[in-house]
């Protein structure tokens, strides 16, 4: 009876420990994220914060450093005979060839579109000087847009047992880039042509390798752009970015098994995104002033969010601390912010020193008043007398 009873209750732990969050889609990817594109708020999330290989998705990060000062994009570049030779010649390249002179707006095409590794190299020489140099400034940047698990070792994604990144991290750094309407246009591009060039008299053309931005069964998806990623140690990376019905969403997907699973669990998760969530909002005149001591805390502003079904406004909680007030799920799902302005109070102490004062130096000028009156009037006596 007792081993009876005790198998029971590890079959319920067990059971507890394998049901899906209520409301949380499944997917076969070995780690996601889903975010508001606008505010970064995350919506679905699985292992966020694993370290993985992201492989071509890193030429985002390539592609928005590129982009940044358009006085360049149209100058012309030849990638050095290392950058050519540091690339495999069976993994993605345009057979870029030595002393070959293309504008550095070419090279980004390619690298978007076509994932062109010898093009991320020519990027990598025309933007830093070298490509060590621009791995430098791809991670300071990936910094300063939020990365906590990310290191890059070169600009293509290929394999480096010291080149990775997180879900969670990617996201942070494709929305940021976002940011950059030259990048976004790059980011969104369906097709291309680079002319015949120095080396080559032939055109090439490409198109867009993310399969949710052609005319297909994902149209209903809203996708607008996305970069793919495959490498044998990464297996399918994907990171897509969509609008529909106001909402802008982003979603990366990292260690998918399959060709087809990547893109099925992009489905999974826009839908979850789109059809799970309400845009809401919350104003400052909603939210209660925080005291702490002799100082009173007042939200300034809105917050706004994507809230899921699940829950109504009236069952959001708000937090403050730190100077900022926090609106929460009520299990603790951070949806936005808002900021405080403070204002000291004064104490009953401090009231009454201040009144003090004030009568003080009221008396006082009617003290220096009078005297002055005093003596303009003995001033006049005087002259009268002798008068």
């Amino acid at each position: 009876m007792r081993k009876t009873i005790s198998f029971f209750t590890v079959l319920v732990l067990l059971l507890s420990f394998c049901v899906p969050v209520l409301g949380a889609p499944e997917i076969e990817s070995r780690a996601a994220i889903l975010i508001d594109a606008q505010t970064g708020q995350i919506l679905y999330a699985k292992n966020q914060d694993e370290v993985l290989y992201p492989a071509s998705i890193t030429k985002i990060m390539t592609i928005y450093l590129g982009t940044r000062d358009e006085s360049m994009l149209d100058k012309a570049f030849s990638v050095s005979k290392e950058g050519i030779d540091a690339v495999p010649r069976d993994t993605s390249n345009i057979a870029l060839d030595y002393g070959e002179k293309i504008t550095l707006k070419d090279a980004l095409y390619a690298a978007m579109l076509m994932s062109a590794n010898d093009a991320c190299n020519l990027v990598a020489e025309a933007v830093s000087g070298s490509r060590e140099k621009f791995v430098e400034l791809m991670n300071s940047t990936a910094k300063t847009f939020g990365a906590r698990n990310t290191s890059f070792k070169n600009a293509n994604g290929l394999t480096d047992v010291n080149h990775y990144t997180t879900a969670y991290d990617f996201a942070m750094i494709t929305k940021e880039a976002l940011k950059s309407e030259q990048f976004k246009k790059v980011f969104c591009s369906m097709d291309y042509t680079i002319p015949p060039t120095n080396k080559n008299n032939e055109e090439r053309n490409f198109v867009a390798q993310h399969r949710m931005m052609h005319q297909s069964r994902y149209n209903h998806l809203g996708v607008k752009g996305g970069k793919n990623g495959f490498t044998s140690d990464a297996l399918y990376t994907l990171v897509t970015y969509a609008e529909k019905d106001g909402k802008k969403l982003i979603c990366v997907i990292l260690k998918s098994p399959t060709f087809n699973s990547v893109y099925k669990d992009t489905e999974t998760l826009l839908l979850h995104g789109y059809n799970d969530f309400t845009k809401g909002e919350i104003t400052a005149d909603k939210i209660e002033v925080y005291e702490e001591g002799l100082t009173t805390y007042t939200p300034v502003g809105k917050a706004t969010f994507l809230l899921n079904n699940e829950y109504k406004e009236e069952e959001l909680v708000t937090t403050f601390a730190e100077g900022v007030f926090t609106v929460k799920t009520p299990d603790g799902t951070v949806l936005g912010s808002l900021e405080a302005v403070s204002e000291t109070r004064l104490s009953v102490w401090q009231i009454i020193w201040k009144t003090v004062k004030i009568i003080f130096f009221v008396l006082l000028g009617i003290v220096v008043i009078l005297y002055s009156l005093l003596i303009i009037a003995s001033n006049k006596s005087r002259k009268k007398r002798k008068k």
